[in-house]
């Protein structure tokens, strides 16, 4: 699958005609006396171990660094300030590349979807279910968000705390609709602003 670093709206169309051009085409290709299913689950597979490793080199590059920002908060301690500053970029960045790597999965996975209907369709096979039970098995649809989403809410509390001056939010109850490609960014913004995790809440076993 083409490794797609543009996730925009305008961009998801395209970069997925794309992926279909190009993979569709191999699929086709090969060796005669093989089955174009045989053909076409190889490259599935080369495809998921490049965007399965992708995946876990973003993932664990965000929870190293996510590790060290934790512990140099806690070093620190409470307080204002340019490093203050320092830490609440480096985890805003954090959040950005939690919030792309979702994304990125999430477009792949479109992609792989896009594909397998198409090459069924074009060779009048029902296998698309099978070739698709696979990718949903995979480790970059199973990433899970929500603890990293807790170790970032934990630095931000951090951040609060530190605060000299911190009004209450007045308390209310609000309904709000978001797509689904805005779930996980919308989490980081409430990670940041607001207490979703416990009073007592430290970095120690976070990550």
């Amino acid at each position: 699958i083409y490794y797609i670093t543009n996730t925009t709206a305008e961009s998801d169309a395209s970069e997925v005609d794309r992926m279909m051009s190009m993979f569709g085409a191999q699929a086709f290709t090969g060796s005669s006396n093989r089955p174009a299913e045989s053909r076409f689950q190889d490259l599935i597979d080369q495809e998921l171990s490049k965007i399965n490793n992708f995946a876990d080199l973003k993932l664990q590059g965000i929870l190293s660094d996510l590790r060290g920002t934790l512990r140099r908060l806690t070093k620190e301690g409470p307080g204002e300030g340019p490093a203050m500053d320092e830490f609440e970029r480096d985890l805003d960045h954090q959040a950005e590349e939690l919030a792309f790597l979702e994304s990125f999965a999430r477009v792949n996975h479109e992609g792989f979807v896009k594909i397998t209907k198409k090459f069924c369709k074009l060779k009048k096979l029902s296998s698309g279910y099978w070739f698709m039970r696979r990718v949903k098995k995979a480790p970059f649809m199973n990433i899970d968000y929500d603890a990293v989403l807790v170790a970032l809410a934990v630095g931000y509390k951090a951040l609060r705390q530190g605060q000299r001056a911190v009004r209450e939010a007045p308390t209310e109850t609000r309904l709000y609709w978001l797509r689904q490609d805005h779930i996980v960014l919308a989490k980081t913004v409430l990670a940041k602003h607001m207490a979703i995790v416990s009073q007592t809440a430290s970095d120690e076993g976070v990550l």
